[in-house]
């Protein structure tokens, strides 16, 4: 968050904030929480689905205008 805050801060009012993250799809399978298991242990971060990511940047006083999925690359 206080990354995200300082961007907000040091980014023009109209400016753009472009991340490149991996979003989760909201799921049962084990291996989502074993994935964010993983990066808390690694990084102290946590993989997030779309849902979380937009309150995140709402939080940090963004909007999240669009999520442009990669092909080929899904985590469930």
């Amino acid at each position: 968050m206080k990354i995200l805050k300082n961007c907000r801060r040091a980014i023009h009012p109209d400016g753009t904030l472009l991340l490149v993250e991996a979003v989760l799809t909201p799921s049962t399978d084990p291996t989502m929480a074993l994935m964010d298991m993983l990066m808390m242990v690694l990084t102290s971060g946590r993989e997030r689905t779309e849902s979380e990511f937009r309150s995140l940047l709402q939080e940090a006083g963004f909007s999240m205008v669009q999520v442009i999925r990669a092909a080929g690359v899904t985590i469930n």
